[in-house]
């Protein structure tokens, strides 16, 4: 329901289930997202920091916190959230993209997407991608002699 967008009907489910158990974690940070897509972030922080003290080890819950806390200019706060996720999460791109690492240059062995044509194959396209193995494939040689010397 939630994920269809019928928020009335999931905020319904998420209520009834927390009258049932009050530290069901899922419905509690579900239910802090939904009221947070509805310009309620000061319930919608309580539920989330509710649900991540009865389940603190979901990453994805910490990045929700994060989002949250940015919105309500509270930057700080949220870069400690984000670093939680990318602690519990480390190939979270979302949280990457939140602490602001999605570049290629800082994932190793990231590289651009080159398309392939069945006309011209990969065009010019090949050029940025040779770029990209040629960097990390120097970084590894940096890291291989390092390794060696050490």
């Amino acid at each position: 329901m939630h994920r269809d967008g019928n928020l009335d009907e999931a905020e319904k489910c998420y209520r009834a289930l927390l009258e049932l158990d009050d530290r069901n974690a899922n419905a509690l940070h579900f239910l802090g997202v939904l009221l947070w897509r509805r310009d309620n972030a000061a319930g919608s922080l309580d539920l989330i920091h509710r649900s991540i003290a009865v389940d603190p080890m979901v990453s994805s819950w910490h990045n929700n916190l994060g989002n949250v806390l940015l919105s309500q200019g509270h930057y700080d706060q949220a870069a400690a959230a984000y670093t939680r996720c990318a602690e519990l999460d480390p190939d979270n791109l979302e949280v990457l993209n939140n602490l602001g690492f999605d570049h290629n240059l800082y994932q190793y062995g990231g590289g651009p997407r080159v398309p392939l044509s069945d006309i011209n194959g990969q065009g010019d396209f090949w050029k940025g991608a040779y770029w990209f193995r040629a960097y990390w494939g120097a970084f590894a040689l940096m890291l291989l002699v390092a390794a060696h010397v050490l």
